[in-house]
Formats: C-alpha cells, structure tokens, sequence
C-alpha cells in the first residue's frame, strides 16, 4: 500500500482568485500547486504563469511547486536554474518543489550540485516528469523524486504504471479527475507492488475551457483527501 503525502493541482493561472486558494490550502494543508514555468507563456495559454502573476504569490500561505517546462526544463535538466531563476522575477523563492518537464533521456540526466544547492533553503526536493517506467533514470539521489505519467502530459487515464529497481519517491498523474480519483487510488496505488510515500498529480481533469476550476479543485478534494496519509 502507498501512503499518499500530498494531493497537487497543476496550471493554476492568470485568472486563479488567489485569495480563494488560500481558503483551500487551509482546508487542506497537504495539497500542493503547482505552477507551470515557461518562456512562451504568452503563447501557451493561461495555464502557464506570467513572471508578473508569479510576483503577486510572494508571502501568500500556499504550497508551491514550480513545474519547468521548455527551453527552460531542458536546461534545468542539465543543472542550469539561471534563466529560470531570473524569468521568476525574484520569487524564485516562494516554491517548495521544483518539477522538472523534459524529454531528456536517462542518460542525459546531470545532477548537478547548482541544482541541489536550493534544497538547503526552501526546496525540498527535485521531481523528474517520466512518461515510461523504464525512462526512471539509474541513479539515486535522497533529493530526487519520479512523476510518472503514463499519458505524456495529455491528461489521458491509463493503468497505473509500475516503477521496480528505483529506491527513490514515485508520483503519479494522468487524466485524473473527481470522477475516477477514488478508484484510482484504490485500485491503482494500494495495488502497487511496492510499499512507501506517494503523491497524484493532475492538472487536465480540474480545468474547464481551459481555465483552473477552483470548483472541481474541490470536488477532487471531497473524494480524495480522506486518503491522505
């Protein structure tokens, strides 16, 4: 069985009442968002955060998470946090998490100490975004956890992914939503060959015409939270 530790909703965007966030992380203190982080935001739709939107959460009661995505996950991948860093506007600082978005095999994966350095301020830990179990790369690292996504970031349902041979922490995302959350977690997870901490993840299924709906935000929560550990 795997403990679930936190419930993440990904893409909140320019149009998110934060103040009403707010209200739900104090409901809820083990959820977490998470912010997509990329160059073109302007070209990408609302979901990913201008440096301007990113300013207004400094000193805001939320669990953040910094999800990379682009150029800028690339180069993450390869140890360099410098543009994003410097696209954040200086409130770099408000996420816990950074998850990194990038089809960077395995083997190219560099862990690099610029990159960990955060992990003794306020980062907790460094998530890889893995679409097969096999591109979970060979190394272990106490800082470094696994997303896995069998759906590529389409926000498609699909079987639970088993990860074997990778000591570290393993999330899960893909199409989830309020309707299949609740036999995900007890069909999917608790069915899992392994024990430990786990995390779910989604970002599609709580999104109307594009938009972060704080409505079915909620409507996640009714269902999953009691499965929280």
């Amino acid at each position: 069985m795997r403990n679930i530790e936190r419930i993440v909703f990904t893409g909140i965007d320019e149009n998110t009442n934060l103040s009403e966030l707010c209200k739900i992380q104090k409901e809820y203190p083990k959820v977490e968002f998470g912010v997509l982080i990329s160059e073109n935001h302007d070209e990408n739709g609302p979901r990913y955060l201008s440096p301007e939107k990113i300013s207004e959460l400094k000193g805001l009661p939320l669990n953040l998470a910094a999800h990379i995505c682009g150029r800028l996950g690339r180069e993450a991948c390869r140890g360099n946090l410098e543009d994003t860093i410097s696209f954040c506007n200086g409130a770099f600082g408000v996420f816990q998490r950074i998850q990194v978005n990038c089809p960077i095999t395995p083997i190219e994966w560099k862990p690099d100490e610029e990159l960990f350095s955060l992990l003794k301020e306020n980062i907790k830990e460094v998530i890889l975004q893995r679409t097969y179990p096999e591109d979970v790369p060979n190394i272990y690292d106490p800082r470094l956890s696994v997303l896995m996504d069998a759906s590529g970031g389409r926000g498609i349902f699909t079987d639970t992914p088993v990860v074997t041979g990778w000591a570290g922490k393993v999330g899960y995302a893909g199409g989830l939503n309020s309707d299949n959350i609740r036999g995900f977690i007890k069909t999917g997870l608790w069915n899992l060959p392994e024990e430990g901490t786990t995390w779910i993840d989604m970002e599609s299924g709580v999104r109307t015409d594009d938009l972060f709906d704080l409505d079915k935000v909620k409507k996640v929560l009714e269902v999953a939270y009691e499965f929280v550990s």
